[in-house]
C-alpha cells in the first residue's frame, strides 16, 4: 500500500486526499499511482478518467486533476492503481548510541 492509512481508509478516499505517508519515499504518493478513475460528477454524470479499462493516449490529465480534489470536482467511486512488488528481501539494524 502507498501509505500508512487508518483502520477506516479506502483507496479512493486515500486518492481523493492525494494521501502519502511514510512509504511515499519508496513508492511515491497517490498522484503517480493512480491510472485511472470512475467519477461521478455534480450533474450525476459517469466518468472514466482515463477511459473504461485504458491510459489516457492523450490530450487533459483528467485522472491528476481529480487525485487530491478532495471531492470538490467530482466522487470517486473506483480507482485503478499501479502495484508494486514485494521486496525480495528486508533487513533491519539497530543501532546505539551512548
Amino acid at each position: 500500500l502507498l501509505a500508512d492509512p487508518g483502520a477506516d481508509a479506502s483507496l479512493c478516499g486515500m486518492a481523493a486526499t492525494g494521501a502519502s505517508g511514510t512509504n511515499a519515499v519508496r513508492y511515491g504518493t497517490m498522484r503517480p499511482n493512480v491510472l485511472n478513475l470512475r467519477v461521478v460528477l455534480p450533474d450525476g454524470r459517469l466518468l472514466h478518467t482515463a477511459g473504461p479499462g485504458r491510459q489516457p493516449r492523450s490530450g487533459y490529465d483528467l485522472t491528476s486533476l481529480f487525485v487530491g480534489s478532495e471531492g470538490t470536482l467530482g466522487f470517486l467511486t473506483q480507482a485503478t492503481l499501479r502495484l508494486h512488488p514485494l521486496p525480495e528481501a528486508t533487513a533491519v539494524t539497530i543501532a546505539s548510541f551512548p
